[in-house]
């Protein structure tokens, strides 16, 4: 009975999405958020995943792209197009604030090891360095 309030919860909120444009106040947006969710198709590797990291937010998406690896098993994955699975996956989010908020963390320590301004710097320069070796 319960997994079918949340899979309803979420159906409502589907059925009027809001599509806020270009935006300047993105991390506000986000410390608002209780969870990230990103229900999607097709992505390759998504910003709007990193800034929810980088924001420490738990984070159910779907398992497309590279999604399942910025998350290195972290948070939430569902197979595309399946809202009972996103339903259930939100809703055992939401219940559980304390494993929430451990997961939230869990992504932010993920994102600052694997994607800061540093590393991400880092990493293309050998790219390039490769590349200028190689010719």
């Amino acid at each position: 009975m319960r997994e079918s309030r949340a899979i309803e919860r979420v159906r409502r909120i589907a059925a009027s999405p809001a599509a806020l444009g270009l935006r300047d106040d993105v991390p506000a947006l986000l410390a608002a958020a209780d969870v990230f969710a990103l229900p999607s198709l097709s992505e390759g590797l998504p910003i709007a995943i990193l800034e929810a990291m980088f924001a420490a937010k738990p984070i159910v998406a779907s398992d497309v792209g590279d999604i399942g690896m910025a998350l290195g098993g972290l948070g939430r994955l569902v197979p595309s197009g399946d809202v009972d699975a996103l339903a259930a996956a939100l809703d055992q989010v939401l219940s559980d604030p304390v494993a929430a908020r451990k997961m939230g963390e869990s992504v932010r320590s993920r994102a600052t090891a694997e994607y800061s301004i540093d590393h991400m710097t880092a990493r293309y320069t050998a790219i390039y360095q490769r590349a200028l070796e190689r010719k």
